[in-house]
C-alpha cells in the first residue's frame, strides 16, 4: 500500500480522530418524535415541523429518530436549492420509494411529473399511495430542508396534508430558520428567501396537529460527551468542553470541524488557544490545510460537484491519477465525506451544506474555474449548463447566445422557471448593458407568464432588478404585472395602457401582445371588460400571439366577453360554437375553452352541463395541459356548482384546494371565491367558528373590484343561516348599488345566482315590502334567463304575499312549483325551503298530514345536505 495512504488517520489530518459523528443529547426531542409516531401509528396523524439554524442537526436528529422506531416504512426526500426550478424533484424522490407496483398504475408516473402536471393531481396520487402503504404499517414522511422545495412539491404536499385524518401517517419536515447561527457559521448560513419561508409556514397552517420543535445548539453537558468520543479524556476534558461550548454555542458541525483541524493537544493547551478558528470557515479551512493533497483535491471535486457522486467520477473531476477511494479516507475519518451506502465505491458526497460552501470558497478562482471545466462534459446536460457558466472568468457571448436558444426551448416545453434560470445567466455573459437588460427582463417574463406552472415566487424575486432596468415596453409591463400583484389595479392598468403605446411605438408583435394581454387581465378586474374584449380581439387577429398561448388569450377573451355581453354573446365565438357536446371529446389543446364554456354554463344556470365541463378541465389527462390559473378558476367555479347542486362536500374540497394552490403559486383571483364560497358552506352547516374564521380572513386582503360583491355576500350567507335578516340587509346594501347599475344588463349573471334570491328575502322578512316588489320583478327577469332559480322566485313570490296576508296565494305559489317535477339543475337547498313554507302554511290550516310530510321532506332534505342552519326552515 502506498505510505501516503497508509498512515492514520491522526496522522492524516493533523487533527483529533473524529470519523462518522456520535449522536450525543436530543433526549427530550428524540421523546417528542417518538411521541408524535406513536400517535401517527394509532391513526392519529400530524405535522412535526423541526426547525434550527443549518448545521444545528436537523437532519441528523430525525434520522436518529427514525432509527429507533420500528413497523414504520419511511419516505424520505431532500430538498436542494439547485432543484427548485425542476417542478416536483420532491415528489419524485417519495415516489421511487413508493411500491413500485403501485408507482406503475399511476398516470403521473407514467406521463412523468413535468410541468404541466397539475400539483393538485399529484397530491392526491400521494394520498392514494399512503392509503396502500398504510395496509402493510404506519409511515413516517419526511421532506428534509423544506426551504428549498420547489413550488409544485409544497402544492402537492400542502394538499395531501390537508387530507390526513384518520391515517397512520407522520409527516416530518425540518426547515431552516432566517436567522444566522451568528459567528459559528460566519456568513455562510445561506439565507433562506423570506417569500420561501413564508410559503412554507402558509402551506403548514390549516394542517390538523402541527407541532413546532426548534432545536437550539448543543448543551454544555453533550459538548463534553463528544470530546470524550473523539478521544479526549481526563480532567482536562471538561475544561475542553467549557471552552468549545462557549466559543460555538453548542453548534455541532462547528465543534466538530475544531476537533477534526487540531490536535487533541493543541486543544487542551490554554496558550493555544488561538489556533481554534473563530468560524465554521476557518475551521474547515484548518482542516482542509492538513489534508493530503489528493484528499483535498477530493474534496474541491465534490464542493464543485455538490452532488453525490461515485468517487471515480469525484476523481477524474479532482484530476488524481491514484485511486480515488483511497483518497476518500481522510475525508471519511474527518467527518468530511459521507458514503451513500457502506460500499467503497458508492456515491459520496461533503456531509453537510455548509461544508460544501466552506470548502468551495476554499478554492482559488483559477482552480475553481479548472473543476467546473472538467465537471462540465460528465454531468448530464441540465447540469453542465451551470458548470459552464461557473468555469466563465470573462464575458462569453457565443456562450450567451446558446443559453438564450436553450432557454427558449425550454420556456416552449413549459418549464418557464429554468427558462427565466438560463436567461439570467446569460444576462452576465455580455457587457453590452442593453443585452444584459433584454436578457433579465426575458427571464422575469418568463417568471410572471400565467402559463407558468411554479406559480409567481421567482418573478417577486426579480422586481428590483427590472426596475433598475432602463425604460422600455417590456419593463413597463413588467412593472403593471408587479402591480397587479400588489393589488393596485388601477396603477397597474395606467401602466398596461402606457405598455401598450410604448410597444405599438416600437412595432414589437410579440412584446405588443404581451402588453395587450396584460392590460386586459386589469382592465378585467377592474371592471372595463369592453375594453378588455376589444384588446384581445385585435391581438388575435393580427396574430401576434404566441401558438401557446392562444388558448389562454382566448379564455380572457371569453371572461371579457361574459361581463360586456353576456354568456349569450360568448357563445357566439366560433371556437365556441364547435367544440363538442361532449366535454371528454373536446380535444387536449383547446381545454382551456373548456373553462370558459363553463362559465357560460354557469351563469345561465345550466349546473350540471357547467360541472361537467369544469370537471373535464381538471380530469388528471386535461389538467396537464391547462395552466394553474385555469385550473384555478375552474376549481372555483365548480365549488359553485356543487353547492347550488347539494355536493356541499365536494364544494368545499373544490374551494380548499384553490385556496392552497392559489396562495402558494401566488394568484390574487383565488382569496374572494374560494372563502365566499366556503363561508356559504360553512354557514348553512351551523359551522359558526368556521364560517366567521374565512369572512376574517376575506376581510383582511384587498378583493379585486370584479369580486366586490362576494364579500358582502359572505356576511349575508352567515346572517341568513342565522335568521337575522336585518343584518342580512345591511350586509347586502354595498352589493345592491352594483346590481341595480346593472339591472337590465345580461352580465355580471352568476353573482346574480346569489345576490337577487337574498335581497329579495332579506326585504321580505325585514318589512321593506315595497322596495321587496321591485327586487321580486328584477329575481323574475333573472329567473327568464337562468331556469334554476324558479324554487327560490316562487319561494320568495309566497314569502311576499304571506307579508301581505294573502295566504291563499301564497300557498298557490308554492304547490305551482312542488307539483312539478324537479328540473334537473334546481338547488336542493331551494326546493327544502319551499316544502318547508308550504308544510308551515298547511300546519296553520289544521292539515297535519300534508304538513307533516313536506316538513319532514324538507329537513331530510336538509340533513342530506348537511344544512342544519336551514333545517328549522330558514
Amino acid at each position: 500500500m502506498d505510505a501516503r495512504w497508509g498512515a492514520s488517520s491522526r496522522a492524516a489530518t493533523g487533527g483529533v480522530v473524529v470519523g462518522q459523528p456520535a449522536f450525543v443529547g436530543r433526549t427530550a426531542e428524540l421523546d417528542v418524535v417518538a411521541q408524535a409516531a406513536h400517535k401517527a401509528a394509532a391513526g392519529e396523524p400530524s405535522l412535526l415541523i423541526v426547525e434550527a439554524a443549518a448545521g444545528i442537526g436537523k437532519t441528523a436528529l430525525v434520522r436518529r429518530a427514525i432509527e429507533g422506531l420500528e413497523g414504520f416504512s419511511v419516505w424520505w426526500a431532500s430538498c436542494d436549492p439547485a432543484e427548485q426550478d425542476w417542478p416536483f424533484s420532491v415528489v419524485e424522490q417519495w415516489l421511487r420509494q413508493a411500491d413500485p407496483r403501485s408507482e406503475a398504475n399511476s398516470m403521473v408516473t407514467d406521463r412523468g411529473l413535468g410541468p404541466h402536471v397539475p400539483p393538485v393531481m399529484v397530491g392526491a396520487r400521494l394520498v392514494e399511495l399512503l392509503s396502500t402503504a398504510q395496509e402493510v404499517g404506519p409511515v413516517i414522511v419526511v421532506v428534509d430542508d423544506v426551504h428549498w422545495a420547489d413550488e409544485a412539491s409544497l402544492t402537492a404536499v400542502g394538499f395531501m396534508l390537508r387530507r390526513l385524518r384518520a391515517d397512520r401517517v407522520l409527516v416530518i419536515a425540518t426547515a431552516r430558520t432566517e436567522a444566522g447561527a451568528g459567528a459559528a457559521v460566519d456568513g455562510l448560513e445561506g439565507a433562506v428567501p423570506p417569500a420561501r419561508a413564508a410559503q412554507w409556514r402558509r402551506l403548514a397552517r390549516g394542517t390538523p396537529r402541527v407541532r413546532d420543535l426548534p432545536l437550539e445548539g448543543l448543551p454544555q453537558q453533550a459538548v463534553a460527551q463528544i470530546v470524550e468520543t473523539a478521544g479526549v479524556r481526563g480532567a482536562a476534558s471538561q475544561a475542553l468542553a467549557k471552552r468549545l461550548w462557549e466559543l460555538t454555542g453548542g453548534h455541532p458541525l462547528y465543534l466538530r470541524s475544531i476537533l477534526a483541524a487540531n490536535t487533541a493537544d493543541t486543544l487542551i493547551d490554554q496558550d493555544a488557544v488561538v489556533l481554534v478558528s473563530a468560524s465554521l470557515e476557518g475551521a474547515v479551512r484548518q482542516m482542509l490545510a492538513r489534508l493530503p493533497a489528493p484528499a483535498r483535491a477530493m474534496a474541491e471535486a465534490l464542493a464543485v460537484l455538490d452532488a453525490p457522486v461515485p468517487p471515480a467520477v469525484a476523481g477524474t473531476v479532482a484530476g488524481l491519477e491514484g485511486n480515488p477511494v483511497q483518497a476518500l479516507e481522510p475525508l471519511v475519518a474527518a467527518g468530511l465525506v459521507v458514503r451513500s451506502w457502506d460500499e467503497p465505491s458508492g456515491p459520496v458526497r461533503l456531509a453537510h451544506p455548509l461544508q460544501q460552501a466552506a470548502v468551495y470558497r476554499a478554492i482559488g478562482p483559477e482552480r475553481r474555474r479548472e473543476l467546473h471545466m472538467a465537471a462540465a462534459p460528465i454531468v448530464d446536460l441540465d447540469s453542465a449548463w451551470a458548470h459552464r457558466v461557473a468555469a466563465c472568468t470573462h464575458r462569453d457571448p457565443a456562450l450567451a447566445e446558446e443559453l438564450e436558444a436553450e432557454a427558449a426551448r425550454k420556456a416552449a416545453a413549459g418549464y418557464l422557471d429554468r427558462a427565466a434560470t438560463l436567461m439570467l445567466w446569460a444576462a452576465n455573459l455580455d457587457e453590452a448593458r442593453e443585452h444584459r437588460e433584454r436578457c433579465l427582463l426575458t427571464a422575469a417574463s418568463y417568471a410572471n407568464h400565467l402559463l407558468n406552472p411554479s406559480g409567481l415566487a421567482a418573478a417577486r424575486a426579480l422586481r428590483p432588478a427590472v426596475e433598475s432596468c432602463a425604460p422600455c415596453a417590456l419593463r413597463t409591463v413588467l412593472l403593471s404585472c408587479y402591480s397587479y400583484l400588489d393589488n393596485d389595479y388601477l396603477q397597474a392598468v395606467r401602466l398596461g395602457e402606457r405598455a401598450v403605446a410604448e410597444a405599438e411605438a416600437d412595432a414589437d408583435p410579440h412584446v405588443m401582445a404581451a402588453a395587450r394581454f396584460r392590460l386586459a387581465l386589469s382592465d378585467l378586474v377592474t371592471n372595463n371588460p369592453a375594453r378588455a374584449r376589444e384588446l384581445l380581439a385585435r391581438t388575435l387577429d393580427d396574430h401576434a400571439v404566441r401558438a401557446a398561448d392562444t388558448a389562454v388569450s382566448r379564455w380572457l377573451l371569453a371572461m371579457g366577453a361574459l361581463f360586456a355581453e353576456g354568456p349569450r354573446g360568448v357563445r357566439a365565438f366560433p371556437w365556441m360554437t364547435g367544440l363538442p357536446d361532449d366535454p371528454g371529446n373536446v380535444p387536449l389543446p383547446d381545454t382551456m375553452l373548456l373553462v370558459s364554456r363553463g362559465y357560460t354554463r354557469l351563469a345561465l344556470g345550466e349546473l350540471h352541463a357547467a360541472q361537467g365541463d369544469f370537471e373535464t378541465v381538471l380530469h388528471p389527462v386535461r389538467a396537464m395541459g391547462s395552466p394553474p390559473l385555469g385550473r384555478l378558476h375552474a376549481q372555483l367555479s365548480l365549488g359553485l356548482c356543487l353547492y347550488m347542486l347539494g355536493d356541499w362536500d365536494r364544494a368545499a374540497s373544490y374551494a380548499d384546494q384553490a385556496l392552497v394552490e392559489g396562495e402558494i403559486d401566488g394568484f390574487n383571483v383565488h382569496h374572494a371565491p374560494a372563502h365566499t364560497w366556503t363561508v356559504f358552506i360553512a354557514a348553512g352547516r351551523g359551522d359558526w367558528q368556521s364560517a366567521h374564521s374565512h369572512l376574517a380572513t376575506l376581510r383582511q386582503r384587498p378583493v379585486m373590484p370584479i369580486h366586490g360583491d362576494l364579500p358582502p355576500l359572505a356576511e349575508a350567507a352567515v346572517a341568513q343561516a342565522r335568521g337575522d335578516h336585518t343584518a342580512m340587509l345591511d350586509a347586502l346594501r354595498p352589493a345592491y348599488r352594483t346590481a341595480a347599475a346593472d339591472a337590465g344588463h345580461p352580465a355580471r349573471a352568476w353573482p346574480d345566482l346569489m345576490f337577487w334570491p337574498m335581497w329579495t328575502e332579506a326585504l321580505i322578512a325585514t318589512g321593506n315590502l315595497g322596495e321587496a316588489e321591485s327586487a321580486l320583478t328584477r329575481l323574475r327577469t333573472q329567473t327568464g334567463m337562468i331556469p334554476c332559480l324558479e324554487p327560490i322566485t316562487t319561494w320568495c313570490t309566497g314569502q311576499l304575499a304571506e307579508a301581505h296576508g294573502d295566504l291563499d296565494t301564497a300557498l298557490a305559489a308554492y304547490h305551482q312549483q312542488l307539483d312539478r317535477s324537479p328540473g334537473p339543475d334546481d338547488p336542493p337547498l331551494h326546493r327544502a325551503r319551499l316544502e318547508h313554507a308550504a308544510g308551515q302554511l298547511h300546519l296553520l290550516r289544521m292539515d297535519h298530514d300534508r304538513a307533516r310530510r313536506l316538513i319532514g321532506q324538507a329537513r331530510n332534505r336538509c340533513h342530506r345536505l348537511g344544512a342544519h342552519a336551514f333545517a328549522a326552515g330558514r
